[in-house]
């Protein structure tokens, strides 16, 4: 089961409370740092509420940004997906802590990305900071 922002299992504590009754090698979690920096979650915080049943972690990044202009009396919201650099997930403090746990799982690049055109030239930029932030410490 996957952590989703958007009124689903939005972060790593719901994903506890759904699957810690379950057996982990038969209900696992999917951790998405993405999913659960939009939704405001502390890296150790999700990572403590999920890590008996952590299976695989999904490393992509976003932010909000607002559709609509300043002008209007509600503010409108929508998810822009973009490269590890440019979100709001903190990949070198995901490969931290995933490093301080000696994680053994996977880790998956999803190459979501809201600029189709870009898809190429950010995923090799996110391959290639994912192999620089998991061989190194970096704060």
């Amino acid at each position: 089961m996957q952590n989703h922002c958007n009124g689903y299992v939005a972060n790593g504590l719901q994903l506890h409370f759904a699957i810690e009754k379950f057996d982990p090698k038969h209900i696992c979690a999917v951790w998405d740092a993405a999913h659960n920096s939009l939704q405001g979650e502390e890296v150790n915080q999700a990572l403590d509420a999920v890590w008996t049943h952590l299976r695989l972690v999904n490393l992509k990044s976003a932010f909000w940004r607002q559709t609509n202009g300043p002008e209007a009396e509600t503010a409108e919201w929508k998810v822009y997906w973009t490269g590890a650099r440019q979100g709001r997930s903190d990949w070198p403090r995901v490969a931290n802590e995933l490093r301080k746990r000696d994680y053994d799982g996977d880790v998956c690049l999803t190459a979501e990305y809201s600029d189709h055109g870009s898809v190429d030239r950010l995923i090799a930029d996110d391959i290639a900071f994912a192999k620089l932030i998991f061989s190194s410490e970096i704060a």
